[in-house]
């Protein structure tokens, strides 16, 4: 059957065939064979085209729990899916273009006064008036397959040599938009739409153009960009399966922006379109989360009709959660946390589906500071979010601190509940502990029962696959002679079909005797007699039947991992002082840690000081107190509740008066001490270190006594200590020398800077033990003996360097990047980027070089005049489309004066020279 789009061709053919002469309806004939063939050359490759897209269009699974991509394509993997269907189409278009274009141009050429159309007409390239059709095919169909680049290459020889047919050239300029977009090229596919807005975009191109530019503002987030685009798109939009999904989409920006009466109109208008099932479920589910009233009766009426149909059960998961965010906006709470815990049950899977259900109860029990409750959540929820997910920071962070959380505050929850149930009247809690024991006993049964269920399914395919095979079996009375068959177990065939049999009948059971009972421990130990009612049953254990302290009970140890024996939930009562002493001390260092965590992690000083206070009211001789104390004082010094923070001081000074905290707050300025230490610590040390290097010893000792007098908890401390012990080695005084060293290397608290003392200052002692000692010098180098000449102040030295960092933007520059020679193979690196300056840089030449900067592998990239052109070239630079931090993991790219550089090579660790960098270049524009 012939093509429609054949039709009118071989119409008009027929009919100038009839009308024409011999001669010239033989020229004609030859021109309508060859026109027919190329037309079933275009339709073939068509066909393979359209057979693609139903590819596309089967393989495609939509996630609704996030934002649907604009189109299917954007799933790469499900694009290459359609590579053999595309590859044909492509394959039918470059033979119809080798076979079909005419390039020739006529040779009679158009004279000044022939009119503009004929002009235009001899101007063309290609005079095969479809060849536009078949080149467009051809670059839609590279495009479905994934081949961005060959569509995009392609879409451009379409704008170049089929200048003069407006319309083609903008549609193959909106699909070379969609690659670079799909390449996440933005800025070139911005550029791309901008210019085709601005030259009057051909009307009937509208809805493609909206849907590419929509695309576009939705991959960089600007939702509320995207949202006229999109409204313009999904109206004009023929498509009927392009509507549907482009309506779901807009109502998810409408969501995503904070426009909950448009999202609920149109999520309600969606199932009327006649969508997917699952769309339309969506759509409902979607319509739950922006409910806009309180009263949501009618919208749980049709989600409870949907949870009762049979067609809903592998859906049920979403319908409760449904319910559960219509519950929450009925403020009905109880019910909303059914709805949700029951959507986790349901789940048959572990999906997207769940794993929202997850974060909303995760959400709702965090808000309301249900901790305990919430960090399960986050723990299940963690495993199922992938790290690209925009949701998985907030989670991860929750999680992190909920894991901090929890164990203190478990600790407190289960000592809390033991004690009270250890303070219960007996009767009380033996009621207690044989309901927990009846619960637990109908677990256990309810487990066995379902074990050997399966145990009995497996017997019976073991005995249907025997039966099926009888060769495999034998039969005691026809077994092989050769056998020994004076014992009936001697024949292993009989005993595993006894043992088959015995399973199918009883499960499987441990070799002892009393095999017919599933659990011979007795329910109670020491029990006298067995009474029918509880109440009676209670009363008998136990030796005496008056009492269920540990005296009374003759071994605790037995059974104690029993869920149903008394002896489970008796032994980690506190009866005793001793017991009750040790639970205390659990509940105090657990509020105590909780506080911390609330105050530290949470940010929460509400919190803190509750548990704060508990401390303090119900474990007064806590050890506890005094990092607690100075806590408070701290966190009431920031809620400026002065009268609260001097009674926090008075209670730490009274009771811990030569302690490091109370010997802080003696000076009742500290805050304002510490404040100021914050702002003058650098400068101060800087002038000490000057003091240093001038041999000015009176003033360095005045100023570093002046800073350990004053501000105590400063950081700079080991710095300060160095300083004088370099000092006294200067000027002869070798213990003080010692001693310095000395607390540096065992008193002093952990920190940055003293962590990189610790070489230099564990060598200085490995010498002194030895029996070296420093020698006087009017110099600051040779400190020890001529032979240890090497141990300097090398961290005060790069300090020092560190300062002299100059920002002078007009020097010559150099691109710096810094690698990881384990994970980063600079051949490759170093390709990349001589073929981005050979690609981008015709004038311009850019020597790159290897080179060792302190500690670091470099690429040097050089030849720049001054700063703006080094910070232009970071930002501009690119391997197809993707940064360098992207493609290699963990390379940094800075930008280094010709005078700073000499300073790196000096030795100053990069880490300081990126602050510098951050603070002075990041205000450079680079496109000015």
């Amino acid at each position: 059957m012939m093509h429609h789009r054949l039709l009118l061709p071989a119409f008009f053919a027929l009919l100038l065939l009839t009308a024409c002469s011999t001669q010239q309806n033989t020229w004609l004939s030859r021109h309508y064979q060859e026109m027919n063939t190329r037309f079933n050359v275009h339709f073939n490759g068509e066909q393979a085209y359209i057979q693609g897209i139903e590819q596309l269009n089967a393989g495609f699974n939509e996630d609704f729990s996030k934002i649907l991509p604009m189109y299917q394509v954007s799933n790469h993997s499900s694009a290459k899916a359609t590579s053999p269907s595309m590859e044909r189409a492509i394959q039918k278009c470059q033979k119809a273009i080798k076979t079909h274009s005419i390039r020739v141009k006529p040779k009679k050429k158009p004279s000044p006064k022939s009119s503009e159309e004929a002009k235009r007409f001899y101007s063309q390239e290609e005079f095969n008036p479809f060849m536009d059709n078949v080149f467009m095919l051809m670059a839609n169909a590279q495009f479905t397959k994934a081949d961005f680049l060959s569509a995009s290459a392609t879409c451009s020889y379409i704008i170049r040599h089929f200048s003069t047919d407006k319309k083609r050239c903008d549609q193959a300029g909106i699909l070379q938009a969609r690659a670079y977009t799909e390449l996440e090229w933005y800025y070139e596919a911005e550029n791309i739409l901008n210019n085709l807005n601005k030259e009057n975009l051909t009307p009937s191109l509208t809805a493609e153009f909206a849907a590419a530019t929509a695309d576009l503002l939705i991959r960089r987030k600007k939702y509320a960009e995207a949202l006229p685009y999109l409204e313009v798109a999904s109206r004009k939009i023929h498509n009927k399966r392009e509507k549907e999904r482009w309506s779901y989409l807009l109502g998810q920006l409408y969501q995503e922006t904070g426009k909950r009466d448009n999202a609920y109109q149109l999520f309600s208008a969606i199932p009327a379109m006649n969508p997917p099932y699952e769309m339309e479920l969506s759509a409902r589910i979607r319509q739950s989360e922006v409910f806009p009233g309180t009263d949501p009766k009618k919208p749980l009426k049709k989600l409870i009709r949907l949870s009762k149909s049979s067609k809903n059960t592998e859906y049920l998961d979403q319908v409760y959660y449904a319910m559960g965010n219509l519950y929450f906006a009925a403020k009905d709470t109880v019910k909303a946390l059914e709805s949700l815990n029951l959507s986790l049950l349901k789940a048959v899977k572990s999906g997207p589906h769940k794993l929202k259900t997850l974060l909303a109860l995760g959400d709702f029990y965090y808000r309301n500071e249900r901790y305990m409750e919430a960090g399960p959540c986050y723990n299940q929820a963690i495993t199922l979010l992938n790290k690209e997910d925009e949701r998985f920071a907030v989670a991860n962070e929750r999680f992190n601190i909920l894991k901090e959380l929890a164990p203190p505050l478990k600790t407190i929850f289960v000592e809390d509940s033991l004690q009270a149930v250890a303070k219960m009247p007996e009767k009380e809690r033996l009621e207690l502990i044989t309901k927990l024991m009846k619960a637990a006993e109908k677990k256990a049964k309810e487990e066995a029962r379902l074990k050997a269920a399966q145990e009995t399914a497996a017997a019976n395919e073991n005995e249907q696959a025997d039966n099926a095979n009888p060769n495999n079996t034998t039969n005691p009375m026809t077994a092989d002679l050769s056998m020994d068959k004076s014992w009936y177990f001697y024949n292993p065939a009989t005993v595993d079909k006894g043992m088959k049999d015995f399973r199918r009948k009883w499960g499987k059971r441990a070799l002892n005797d009393d095999w017919r009972r599933n659990r011979k421990t007795p329910l109670f130990e020491n029990m006298t007699v067995v009474q029918k009612t509880d109440s009676v049953m209670i009363k008998s254990i136990g030796v005496t039947g008056k009492s269920t302290t540990t005296d009374s009970i003759r071994d605790l140890s037995e059974g104690a991992d029993d869920p149903t024996n008394l002896n489970y939930y008796l032994k980690n009562l506190p009866f005793t002082k001793e017991q009750l002493e040790a639970s205390g001390n659990k509940i105090a260092e657990g509020l105590y840690q909780s506080g911390q965590a609330f105050r530290e992690q949470l940010g929460n000083n509400k919190l803190a000081l509750q548990q704060f206070n508990r401390l303090e009211k119900d474990y007064p001789q806590s050890a506890f107190l005094e990092n607690t104390w100075y806590i408070e004082y701290l966190i009431y010094k920031q809620l400026k509740q002065e009268a609260s923070a001097d009674s926090a001081r008075a209670k730490l000074l009274r009771t811990y008066p030569a302690k490091p905290w109370a010997n802080r707050l003696m000076n009742p300025h500290y805050m304002e001490k510490l404040i100021e230490m914050y702002q003058v610590q650098d400068t101060l040390y800087a002038k000490t270190y000057h003091d240093y290097l001038k041999h000015q010893s009176d003033s360095l000792f005045n100023r570093s006594n002046y800073a350990k007098t004053n501000y105590p908890s400063s950081n700079l401390l080991p710095k300060y200590l160095f300083l004088e012990a370099m000092e006294y080695a200067r000027t002869g005084h070798p213990e003080d020398f010692h001693h310095n060293l000395i607390v540096l290397r065992d008193s002093l608290p952990e920190s940055s800077y003293l962590k990189e003392l610790k070489p230099v200052v564990t060598g200085m002692l490995a010498y002194w033990d030895e029996g070296r000692r420093p020698v006087p010098s009017a110099g600051y180098t040779n400190l020890l003996s001529a032979k240890d000449v090497q141990l300097v102040d090398s961290l005060a030295l790069l300090d020092s360097l560190a300062n002299s960092f100059a920002f002078m933007p007009e020097e010559p520059h150099f691109v710096l990047m810094a690698y990881d020679s384990s994970r980063i193979r600079i051949n490759r690196l170093q390709f990349d980027v001589a073929l981005y300056n050979f690609t981008n840089f015709l004038v311009r030449d850019y020597d790159l070089s290897l080179s060792k900067i302190g500690k670091l592998d470099v690429l040097l990239v050089s030849g720049f005049e001054n700063a703006l052109d080094a910070v232009r070239y970071r930002s501009w630079i690119q391997f197809l489309g993707q940064k360098p931090e992207e493609k290699y993991n963990g390379l940094q790219l800075f930008i280094v004066s010709e005078s700073n550089l000499k300073l790196l090579e000096e030795g100053v660790p990069i880490d300081r020279y990126e602050r510098f960098f951050n603070e002075k270049y990041s205000d450079i524009n680079p496109n000015p």
